[in-house]
């Protein structure tokens, strides 16, 4: 697949809004490791044998401190992306907000944030947003 057409107007390194997302995701499987291995043991009734309780919650942990550590890289990200007048992280009133790849400019700073079900579709492909809602002149 090839890479999508980055923006000019980004900064240089990975956006606020994709860390923010991969912390995210490394959120759910800490979860879902903990779930599946609170499952397991409620299921069969004891874990598998050489397997302690300890072992069992170390990955959850350190999945959850892995998820700590990229929102902390995504604040400072954001910190300098607002510095730059725009963000990818959150739909914050007097900066741009473009998405976090492309940098298409989803709202100009003079345009109000959009209420939260629309603001919900900005992670719709960005044409499909630019026919839905063309964005205001950012001058």
């Amino acid at each position: 697949m090839p890479k999508p057409e980055r923006d000019p107007a980004l900064l240089p390194g990975t956006s606020a809004g994709v860390w923010r997302a991969r912390s995210g995701v490394v959120r759910w499987i800490a979860i879902a490791v903990f779930l599946a291995a609170l499952v397991f043991e409620y299921a069969v009734g004891v874990l598998p044998a050489g397997v302690e309780w300890l072992t069992v919650l170390a990955l959850p942990i350190v999945l959850t401190l892995c998820a700590i550590a990229l929102a902390q890289k995504a604040g400072r990200v954001l910190q300098r992306e607002l510095v730059a007048g725009y963000t990818t992280y959150s739909d914050a009133p007097g900066y741009d907000l473009r998405h976090p790849v492309t940098g298409y400019l989803f709202r100009g700073w003079k345009t109000p944030p959009a209420p939260r079900p629309q603001f919900l579709l900005r992670f719709e492909r960005p044409k499909a947003w630019a026919k839905r809602y063309p964005a205001a002149p950012t001058s």
